[in-house]
């Protein structure tokens, strides 16, 4: 919600952390709100009410972000990407000025149907592969930055993916599996067998041993300290390495 704030006071440094990079625009941040909204209703204790209105929040996100692909490889205006823009700014803008990455729709269609199937313990495992799709758009988006910041820009649909709008992706993904406790993955990553204390153990070092690596060779071949084919195999190396401690 700062990301509204952002543009209602003209304050960029809350619609996008890096300077001159991609921001996230207001129909992303709604978005984002509203599937923060879902997993909220879907944590609390059983209550019809809040469910129905987690499935309510992720319909309208499932509405705004279809309707967002469908503009893109039509080329048809709905008006949906300025509506927000101009009522916050009052300023008229250009369609394409508030409209989100196409890599942020479809993540966003993701953790909307990943939160709507985690209300069923028995797809509590597919609603987590399917909120990890959405994460893994948003790790990926994150990782071209300390990377190389243009990285993406071949890959329309990662292209403009601003970093707070990557960074939510991924949040709201490793939340998902939380919504079933007692099935899917987080049963078990919280079990006090064996198996849930190596994993437990593991999963920290899996998640940001390779990216800390990675970033670790880029510096080294940027600054000419390894050839690129050198840079490739400490990688793989460090990847089996991390993989067998």
């Amino acid at each position: 919600m700062l990301d509204l704030v952002g543009w209602r006071f003209d304050l960029s440094f809350l619609t996008g952390v890096v300077p001159g990079m991609a921001t996230m625009k207001p129909n992303t941040a709604l978005c984002l709100a509203f599937l923060a909204g879902a997993g909220i209703s879907f944590s609390t204790p059983a209550n019809a009410g809040r469910r129905r209105a987690a499935r309510i929040l992720c319909a309208l996100v499932l509405l705004v972000t279809g309707s967002t692909l469908v503009e893109t490889s039509t080329g048809i205006d709905f008006g949906i990407d300025t509506l927000l823009l101009v009522a916050l700014t009052g300023r008229p803008a250009p369609a394409l000025a508030g409209r989100m990455a196409d890599g942020t729709a479809i993540a966003c269609i993701a953790l909307a149907t990943a939160i709507l199937l985690v209300g069923r313990p028995r797809l509590a495992s597919q609603a987590a592969a399917i909120g990890g799709v959405g994460g893994a758009i948003g790790l990926l988006a994150i990782i071209s930055y300390p990377l190389d910041v243009q990285a993406l820009e071949g890959i329309k649909a990662f292209a403009s993916i601003s970093l707070p709008t990557a960074i939510s992706l991924v949040l709201l993904a490793a939340i998902v599996p939380m919504l079933a406790p007692g099935s899917g993955p987080m049963a078990v990553i919280t079990s006090p067998a064996m198996g849930g204390k190596v994993v437990r153990a593991v999963l920290p070092l899996a998640l940001l041993g390779p990216i800390l690596l990675t970033w670790v060779v880029d510096q080294a071949v940027k600054h000419g300290w390894h050839a690129s084919a050198l840079a490739i195999a400490v990688v793989a190396l460090g990847y089996v390495l991390a993989s067998i401690t």
